[in-house]
């Protein structure tokens, strides 16, 4: 077992316990005691986190793009409060956009997508606005192309994705995050393949605001030399980068669709609790979940 990643983390930590109790007592029976309890209380959570990376691995494509929407939801739940700023790039239909009403926020949902720009207007949430824009690193113009699946539409054609386009496309506003002068608690952005330019105009945000950050990663769209030079410039702004179950992120990840930029160079044990406890509850008993049942109801 101390060959595989998940871990490293529990290793880590019992050396430390261990340190400290050798520290602070006499007597090689009583830290053995010590040492030994904190690795009964401990062991079944990171036997947990290895039977959820073990999933992981198993697991569909589908389930795998569930298993993420699942993560985002439960850390939206657990940063976001009453009187907190959220913004929801690339709202979409609004899955995350609602999740962060319940959870108390004020919301800023953008979405270029006209069409769904209006459903979510048409909410008529008094702790919500809608901006018809598309974030990116500059202020103009941009043509936004239609997909046969609404959801699906970007300013960028990514034939990769197999997406069946329209046809049909609209000039829409493009802005930088930086320019709404926000200080969000918590960012989820999912911008269709302008990840790094999204960051660009986020950048005094990030360093002003400190919000944790969930972003989605189309790698073939960004590029991997883009995301490796992000990777090397997140510590420059006091930023770490993690996956989905908390592991530092890498170019090789296998967590490569999304990654959560968090202001601290290691995740608190509140974030770190959270998403091994959504990987769990999710392979447990929500594999066939999906962010826009609720949206149906």
């Amino acid at each position: 077992m101390a060959s595989n990643p998940i871990l490293i983390r529990y290793e880590r930590d019992a050396s430390v316990h261990r340190s400290r109790v050798e520290g602070a007592r006499d007597g090689p029976g009583s830290t053995t005691a010590a040492v030994w309890s904190f690795v009964q209380a401990n062991l079944s959570r990171y036997s947990d986190a290895v039977s959820v990376y073990d999933e992981w691995r198993a697991a569909s494509l589908d389930e795998k793009a569930n298993f993420f929407e699942f993560v985002i939801e439960e850390v939206i739940k657990s940063t976001c409060g009453p009187r907190d700023i959220a913004v929801d790039a690339g709202a979409n239909y609004g899955a995350h956009t609602s999740t962060m009403l319940s959870a108390g926020a004020h919301t800023h949902a953008f979405e270029p997508n006209p069409e769904l720009a209006h459903t979510l207007e048409s909410w008529g949430h008094e702790r919500l606005t809608v901006h018809r824009v598309a974030l990116s690193d500059h202020q103009g113009t941009a043509r936004f192309h239609f997909a046969e699946s609404a959801g699906c539409g970007s300013l960028r054609i990514r034939p990769h994705l197999g997406i069946t386009l329209r046809g049909d496309s609209c000039e829409v506003a493009v802005s930088r995050l930086d320019d709404f002068a926000f200080s969000p608690k918590l960012i989820k952005a999912d911008v269709e393949g302008e990840e790094i330019n999204f960051l660009r105009g986020a950048w005094t945000t990030l360093t002003r605001a400190r919000p944790l950050v969930l972003l989605e990663l189309d790698r073939r769209a960004v590029g991997e030399t883009a995301i490796d030079a992000l990777l090397e410039e997140l510590p420059d702004i006091g930023y770490g980068a993690f996956n989905f179950l908390g592991k530092p992120f890498g170019i090789d990840d296998w967590d490569a669709w999304n990654v959560l930029l968090y202001p601290e160079r290691t995740l608190p044990a509140a974030v770190q609790a959270t998403l091994d406890e959504a990987g769990l509850k999710f392979f447990r008993d929500l594999r066939s979940w999906n962010p826009y049942q609720k949206l149906a109801r």
